[in-house]
């Protein structure tokens, strides 16, 4: 009797390999994400509110390569990186992110500069490839971070130094706050006179340039101490209310006797 000739598998992409017997799976595109457990593809960060020229902070955080439940997952890479928004304030750093083997991760951080004030915003996109598979789709993880960073001396947090400022260094003086908050310009946790100095070295409030010559603050010129300014503002508001008062008399119709 004739013996029975041997199977061949002959696939151009084969899906399983026969190996004494047993199928086994072939290899599996790479499974970057987030988490090692499950699939998160994008991630974000709020680093909170700083003042400019403070310490920065960092963000740590992994990308790991998921292993397929069955065969064999190929190892990733990290192929290129687009951002958006204010990349040199928050700053990407990728580390060693080639080859991650399956169950591995790449460690990388999100790291702040307080150099530049505002509400920054930055948004990543890394893109990822199978090393063993090149023509398996690349795979996208979007990481997104933002932060507040207020100018020395903004103490009510509206982007600029000015007389309202001031106003709330007055209203909150020898109170205490979390250091850093409100009025303390020093972070020493109480608002003293110290914050008024900080306020003072900082003051760059544009709309007195015109108007607020009248009570001697234009932009540039030296900020009078606090009982001066106190002073000085009601003086301002006497003037304006009498101009006020003048131009309404002259809208007043002649009345003949």
């Amino acid at each position: 009797m004739p013996s029975r000739p041997a199977t061949v598998l002959s696939v151009l992409t084969p899906i399983a390999v026969l190996i004494g017997g047993t199928a086994l799976a072939a290899d599996a595109p790479a499974d970057p994400s987030f988490a090692l457990t499950s699939d998160v593809p994008a991630l974000s960060y709020s680093f909170g509110i700083f003042r400019q020229g403070d310490p920065g902070a960092t963000y740590n955080f992994s990308i790991y390569n998921r292993a397929a439940p069955i065969g064999t997952t190929s190892p990733t890479s990290l192929s290129t990186v687009t951002s958006f928004g204010d990349p040199a304030s928050i700053v990407l750093s990728t580390g060693s992110a080639q080859h991650i083997v399956p169950g591995g991760q790449a460690d990388m951080q999100l790291i702040l500069n307080t150099s530049q004030p505002g509400n920054l915003e930055v948004v990543y996109t890394m893109r990822f490839t199978s090393d063993t598979l090149p023509a398996a789709s690349p795979i996208d993880l979007t990481i997104a971070g933002d932060a507040t960073v207020l100018r020395q001396g903004d103490y009510d947090a509206d982007s600029d130094v000015d007389a309202s400022d001031y106003v709330l260094w007055r209203k909150t003086l020898n109170q205490l706050v979390t250091p850093g908050t409100g009025a303390d310009g020093n972070k020493n946790g109480v608002v003293d006179q110290a914050d008024y100095g900080v306020w003072r070295a900082n003051f760059t409030d544009p709309s007195l340039s015109g108007s607020g010559a009248a009570v001697g603050l234009s932009l540039g010129s030296t900020v009078p101490e606090p009982a001066t300014f106190a002073l000085l503002s009601i003086g301002f508001f006497m003037f304006s209310l009498a101009a006020r008062r003048r131009q309404v008399r002259r809208s007043l119709p002649l009345v003949f006797q």
